[in-house]
């Protein structure tokens, strides 16, 4: 059949195009005749406080992980008469949002992890702004762009959307240059049901249906082509997950928490400078105006349970290496991509091992705890500030001024390893910290490293269930610095 053609002589229409713009644009007449009254959502209110604001006792409690769950942890304890103490491994407070001085040439710069966006949803987070008076630390971005490679479709401008479900599409629809590439045809029933599952999401319906489909196999079907490429495939990796392994429930989890089903949209704010100047330091420092103690360069070297409860911790500060044994399971990613050297751990906790050898090393910089990488020539690189240290793990080049800690092989499984370190850093003689309350608010690696270490009585269910904690698959992040306006 020969296609038909516009007024205008460029666009082809052929009846699969003209059908799917007869059913846009019955869609948004549809919706239209209301476009100036349009309903606004129900915006959020946060639950009456039913518990007693401030402590009727003294009680102490002891907070394991300085990054943004345990600051905040710390933060709200304190204010409601809690003694706190905070540990934190690190140099730096903050975790995944923290920041510490690097030199360029003459110039200081703060560095971090990479850019955050606070999402409107964040409820007690902004809460918790607002208590502080920090809101001037944070910008909004009215606008921001996806770019896609190989230049089949032009960038889409994203902006928070004012109005509630369905019109925040309808507003997308007539927003993006890109509609008419969504490949979305309502006369078919599959895209239908993709439309559905996309407008509808219901925490078990939903799950039932699409949780044992990865994103990748559920569009693998009769599926929008332009939807999957412009709006699937990006949001589903800057979650962090791959569309292999990310469940298209969740995919339809995410689309609904982050737009369809809240007011705010796709927007979102970021801080005016580095995140430790503009939310960490504060938290730290309403903490430290109410007595709480901070200490930073912490090493738990055992968790002492008694009656299946933490009753107290053995740590010493200054970045001594933990003296308890430990396990550390093989990592098959990494361990695949070389045949000397066996990998184990994961996250920022990996090590290598050369089989046979007695001995372990820490991929861990000194410096910022960054993992480094193995270069051609033998050396080992770290990715993020630039040291470099040779095959057994002497330091090179700076930043970092110590090597990478070494730890004897004391036991080993077929996919294991139990270490011990082997050299004893600097650092105070260990201190046991008792406490009324205790809280471990680390990551999933950090997690487990933590609770290898319980002495005494502990519910084992919970070291069982913190040890088959999932971690989630690497990724990196890429820095551009421009000299203007993006």
């Amino acid at each position: 059949m020969q296609p038909f053609v516009n007024s205008l002589g460029k666009i082809p229409l052929t009846r699969r195009r003209l059908l799917q713009l007869l059913g846009l644009s019955s869609l948004a007449t549809a919706l239209g005749y209301s476009r100036f009254a349009k309903p606004k959502p129900s915006l959020f209110h946060q639950d009456p406080l039913t518990l007693p604001r401030v402590l009727t006792r003294p009680a102490h409690v002891a907070i394991v992980g300085g990054g943004l769950a345990g600051l905040a942890c710390a933060y709200e304890l304190s204010q409601r008469g809690f003694r706190v103490t905070l540990l934190e491994r690190s140099p730096q407070l903050g975790g995944k949002i923290a920041s510490w001085p690097i030199q360029v040439g003459d110039q200081s710069f703060q560095m971090e992890h990479g850019f955050h966006g606070f999402f409107p949803q964040y409820y007690n987070l902004k809460s918790l702004v607002a208590e502080l008076g920090i809101e001037e630390h944070f910008l909004a971005l009215e606008t921001y762009a996806v770019l896609y490679r190989g230049g089949h479709y032009r960038p889409e401008i994203f902006k928070p959307s004012r109005s509630a479900f369905p019109w925040n599409i309808v507003d997308l629809g007539l927003a993006s240059e890109n509609v008419l590439k969504w490949g979305l045809n309502l006369a078919s029933p599959s895209h239908w049901q993709v439309f559905r599952e996309i407008s509808g999401f219901h925490p078990q319906d939903s799950f039932r249906r699409l949780d044992h489909l990865s994103v990748a196999e559920w569009t693998q079907q009769d599926f929008p082509q332009g939807l999957y490429d412009l709006y699937f495939l990006p949001f589903a990796k800057s979650s962090l997950n791959a569309p292999d392994r990310l469940s298209a429930a969740e995919l339809m989890q995410f689309f609904h928490f982050y737009f369809f089903g809240n007011p705010e949209g796709l927007a979102f704010e970021g801080t005016r400078q580095d995140m430790g100047r503009s939310l960490v330091d504060p938290i730290a420092n309403a903490i430290r105006r109410r007595g709480g103690q901070i200490l930073t360069e912490t090493t738990i070297h055992a968790i002492h349970g008694e009656s299946d409860r933490v009753r107290s911790l053995t740590y010493s500060r200054h970045q001594g290496q933990t003296t308890a044994p430990f396990w550390v399971t093989r990592n098959n990613l990494l361990s695949s991509s070389n045949r000397s050297h066996q990998y184990f751990g994961a996250g920022d906790e990996v090590f290598t091992w050369q089989p046979g050898s007695d001995e372990a090393m820490s991929l861990k910089c000194t410096h910022q705890g960054c993992t480094v990488q193995l270069g051609e020539e033998g050396q080992y690189y770290c990715p993020c500030h630039g040291a470099v240290y040779d095959r057994e793990g002497r330091v090179l080049r700076g930043p970092a001024q110590q090597d990478l800690p070494r730890f004897q092989v004391i036991d080993q499984q077929p996919d294991q390893l139990k270490l011990q370190t082997a050299q004893i850093q600097r650092g105070d003689h260990p201190q046991e910290l008792t406490a009324d309350y205790f809280v471990f608010a680390a990551d999933v690696v950090g997690m487990r490293n933590l609770f290898s270490l319980v002495q005494g009585d502990l519910d084992p269910n919970v070291c069982d269930q913190i040890q088959q904690l999932a971690v989630a698959d690497p990724f990196a992040v890429v820095r551009f610095w421009f000299d203007r306006g993006f």
